[in-house]
Order: C-alpha cells, then structure tokens, then sequence
C-alpha cells in the first residue's frame, strides 16, 4: 500500500488481517476507506458491518446489512447478522423473531438455535432458553457452547444421558479444541453439583 497506494484488495487483505487480531478500529477505518472508493463492494461492505459489530456500534452495522438485504433478501449470512444486530442493541424480541425466520430454512442449525437460547436468557424466560440451548445441543452433539452455556446458568442440573453425551463428546477425537474446552466446563460444573469433586477439578 505504501509503494503502490490504496489498492482496494490489498486495503481488504490488511483489514481482515486486523479482524483476526481483533484490532477492529483500524479494520474499520481501513474498510470505510474501501467503500468510500467502491461503494458496490458488497463483501468488504459484510465485513464493515462485521467490524462495526464488533466495535458495538450495532446501529451503523444494521444499516449496512440493510443496504446489503436490498439486494440479496434471502442470503443467510446478511440476515443471520442483521438478527445479531437487533441482539446487540437490546432488542431481544425482534432479534428472536429473525433467528426463528431462519430456522425455517434450517432447523438444525445448531448457531441459531444457540442464539436465540442467549435472546432468551436475556428476556429471563429461562425454561425457553434451556429447551432452546438443549435444542442447540441435539443439533450438534459436540457442540461445546450450547453445554457451556447450560452450566453457566449456575441453576441447571444435567441429566445423567446429557453428562454421558459430554463426556463422549469431550473424548471424541474430532471434537475441536474451543468446544472441547467448554465441554470440560459443563462436566466440571455438573460433577461438582453432584458432589464428584475429584472428575471435576480435572475437568
């Protein structure tokens, strides 16, 4: 960039260089850059609202999915961070009311089930945000988070059939290392509430 000026491609390359060290200013600044130049560049206008999404600016975000919807109505990716941005301005109930959308086209999509457990949480409708993070958790058996985020409720009790699936899940030799990870702290949280301290401190 310095020898041959701002290259629009190379200018995208350095902002998601910046995102996968979570340097999210200056991804955005260099994104708003890109569409300053090429305002039609639908990807770097996903991966400005991304950026933004990740600097909680959720409300400059969703204008910039909404541009993107204009054009692509049903792409999921544009719709499922449209969803998130509704969640990131507190607006739970429109943000459940996406997420279910989705699920119409596919209702074994474990990440939107999950994020509608954590709307709900949030609303403090507790009973419908354990079904739905347990729903989350059928649709992906080694789905590290969904078990995570049961435990983390601090009042949850797991079943014996849902601690046997933990563990086999956890043992699993493809089960990557974030969802083994938080595998390890469902088991160590259920095992302690069952009084079997030793399993759950090597958890």
């Amino acid at each position: 960039l310095l020898k041959h000026g701002d290259q629009v491609e190379a200018m995208r390359l350095l902002a998601n260089i910046g995102i996968e060290r979570k340097v999210f200013d200056d991804a955005e600044i260099l994104l708003a850059a890109v569409l300053e130049r090429e305002p039609g560049h639908r990807l770097a206008r996903r991966e400005h609202a991304s950026a933004l999404a990740e600097l909680n600016r959720h409300a400059e975000a969703r204008r910039e999915l909404e541009l993107l919807l204009k054009t692509e109505p049903n792409n999921r990716d544009f719709r499922t961070m449209y969803a998130y941005t509704f969640a990131g301005l507190g607006e739970h109930e429109r943000a459940i009311t996406l997420y279910q959308d989705l699920l119409q086209g596919a209702p074994a999509d474990a990440e939107t089930h999950l994020s509608i457990a954590h709307a709900q949480k949030t609303l403090g409708r507790q009973e419908e945000a354990i079904a739905s993070y347990r729903q989350a958790a059928a649709c992906r058996a080694d789905y590290g988070d969904a078990y995570w985020s049961l435990a983390n409720l601090k009042t949850y009790r797991f079943t014996d059939e849902e601690i046997e699936a933990v563990r086999a899940a956890e043992r699993a030799p493809a089960t990557g290392t974030a969802d083994r990870y938080h595998l390890s702290f469902a088991l160590g949280k259920a095992l302690e509430d069952r009084g079997e301290f030793a399993e759950s401190f090597r958890h």
